[in-house]
């Protein structure tokens, strides 16, 4: 090959100047560098012009895998020799020079390969005839972030002029060049496959939501397939729904508490974030936050999580990933208020004395797990003052948290502004019914003064379900199913017919007569004889046994009973007056629990 000329200076300043040859084999690369061909085969190009056009007969650029201590050929040509040795792949790091640019920046410039320190290196320069070699490290990394280095060598050995090294500078230069074009091109690539697979992951997701399938399943297979961590949340921010990819942690505390980052990303949104970190620093995680029924007292917030680093494509694949999941969610919140519609107005027609068609109420509460004749157990959860718009927003709040509970089944629904439980009647004890239903509103948000639970007698369904609802509806409006306790029909014993006595004003009046001077005579005398008539009858009238009760002597048991028959006029050893006295001390208490007016004189 001829040797090319020293030029005193050149277009960009004195020093050396690459000869005829070199700019040819530049301008090919040059020309390959801009065609936006695959990298590995500008890699190829740039190799064979090398080698086609110069001195430097064996040209390679290897990756160096430093972890691993091997590195790997991924372009080369040879116009040395065309043994199978020319092909090999792999070669160990600590064997060859380019250990020596790990870190470094080059150019290495070997004089005598075969006299190389380097074993491998020695060998294979003694085996294929070239002596002289040169390493230069590229700027940018090989599309897996591998370092690259372009290696050269030639049959003679000695010394590289500044030319040659200026031009091999130049190929590093321009292969440096290749491989970030080639690196956006990947990159492009990359975004269009994600967004392509994204848009056939929610392409998928839509139809399954069209053809009404669980949008719960459908939500945690888009949260998997595309590597997003997705938290739906109340209007209250509480979470109804969070799912997380594979690759992410199991929902759960500390950085993996995907609703307490959703939560903490729509308060700063709203400019209610009391903690957390600073908006300028960037988070691990991006939180990407849709509202969903924007003005509605029950709006909701689609969240989407996503960890890397922010790229418009990122940003754009949150943004369809938000919209695929406000589809969903709307798709859901439409099937589950015709499934509520439903719902409600069997519970409607079973709490009517006479159902308007009987067939179609007993195909409806098959439909939601009740079918007739079943045993069941009605509860009724009220708001004391129904016009209050508060108590009305508590109330739909805890119809929302008893629906998202799905206790087995239980159904619920609204019937006259009330919150409505069918349960099914396990047999045991009223009690332990009342303790279940404790159980299932324990935590929710507004059970307290301002709500009353009732709860019926068993019945079968729906043939005893208007006169469960009526017995619901009599401790309700007799205002003894209060303070946010369960209040059991049944706990009233063989009295409970007495109830709508206390919501008419009969109790009251009848209490009045038979013990209004007692009570007002304990009032002005500070005394106890309504409560020692109470203990005597509850003791059929005994007097060592109410003595006892009332932990006094027997001599002043008699001169207050002596007293309570003179304030009174009545006769205790008559039965009939003891029976009348007695049900005037239950109905006062039973007064006296439902708050009614003129009930409060103990």
């Amino acid at each position: 090959m001829p040797s090319p000329e020293e030029h005193p200076s050149g277009p960009l300043g004195p020093g050396p100047v690459p000869g005829d040859h070199e700019v040819e084999a530049l301008r090919r690369i040059a020309a390959t560098v801009n065609s936006n061909l695959e990298l590995s085969a500008v890699l190829d190009a740039i190799v064979s012009a090398v080698s086609a056009f110069t001195e430097w007969q064996l040209c390679w650029v290897t990756a160096l895998d430093v972890p691993a201590g091997v590195a790997e050929v991924i372009a080369r040509e040879d116009r040395l020799t065309y043994s199978g040795d020319s092909q090999q792949r792999i070669w160990p790091i600590e064997g060859i020079p380019a250990r020596d640019l790990i870190g470094g920046t080059g150019p290495i410039v070997v004089d005598d390969a075969q006299q190389s320190p380097y074993r491998f290196y020695a060998d294979d320069a003694r085996r294929r005839g070239y002596r002289c070699g040169v390493l230069l490290p590229l700027r940018e990394p090989y599309l897996d972030g591998r370092p690259l280095v372009l290696a050269v060598q030639r049959r003679t050995a000695g010394q590289v002029g500044d030319r040659a090294l200026a031009f091999l500078e130049a190929v590093a230069d321009l292969s440096s060049v290749a491989l970030a074009n080639a690196g956006k091109v990947a990159d492009e690539q990359r975004n269009i496959a994600e967004l392509v697979r994204a848009t056939a992951t929610l392409r998928t997701g839509l139809a399954a939501t069209l053809e009404g399938r669980d949008g719960e399943e459908i939500l945690a297979a888009v949260a998997d397939t595309l590597d997003v961590a997705i938290v739906v949340a109340h209007h209250n921010l509480a979470p109804m729904f969070v799912a997380a990819g594979q690759s992410w942690p199991p929902p759960g505390k500390g950085a993996a508490d995907y609703a307490a980052l959703a939560r903490d990303e729509i308060r700063r949104q709203q400019g209610t974030r009391g903690h957390g970190a600073s908006p300028d620093v960037p988070p691990p995680v991006r939180v990407k936050v849709t509202e969903l029924l924007p003005g509605s007292e029950r709006r909701l917030w689609a969240c989407v999580l996503r960890r890397g680093a922010v790229t418009r494509v990122e940003t754009a694949l949150d943004s369809l990933v938000n919209v695929a999941v406000g589809i969903v969610v709307g798709r859901s919140l439409l099937a589950t208020a015709a499934q509520d519609k439903e719902t409600d107005t069997a519970l409607a027609e079973l709490v009517r004395r006479s159902p308007s068609d009987p067939l179609a109420l007993r195909v409806r509460l098959a439909a939601l797990g009740l079918p007739p004749p079943v045993r069941c157990r009605v509860v009724r959860i009220s708001a004391r003052s129904p016009v209050d718009t508060d108590l009305r927003r508590v109330l739909s709040d805890v119809h929302s948290v008893l629906r998202s509970r799905r206790v087995s089944g239980v159904v619920v629904g609204w019937v006259d502004s009330s919150v409505v439980m069918v349960l099914p009647d396990t047999g045991d004890d009223h009690r332990e019914a009342v303790a279940a239903i404790r159980g299932m509103l324990h935590g929710v948000a507004g059970i307290g003064t301002a709500l009353t639970v009732a709860m019926s007698a068993p019945g079968e369904v729906p043939a005893d379900g208007a006169r469960m609802w009526a017995e619901c509806e009599t401790l309700t409006l007799a205002g003894v199913a209060g303070g946010g306790d369960v209040i059991a029909y049944e706990g009233f014993g063989a009295l409970a017919f007495l109830l709508s006595a206390c919501r008419d004003g009969e109790a009251n009046r009848f209490v009045e007569a038979r013990l209004g001077e007692l009570r007002r005579y304990d009032t002005e005398h500070s005394g106890s004889l309504v409560g020692t008539l109470e203990v005597f009858l509850q003791c059929s009238a005994r007097f060592q046994e109410t003595a006892r009760a009332l932990c006094v002597h027997v001599s002043t048991l008699r001169y207050r009973l002596d007293r309570i028959t003179e304030v009174l006029g009545v006769d205790l050893k008559d039965p009939d007056e003891r029976f009348s006295l007695a049900l005037a001390c239950r109905l006062m208490r039973m007064v006296e629990a439902s708050g009614t007016p003129g009930g409060k004189h103990l």
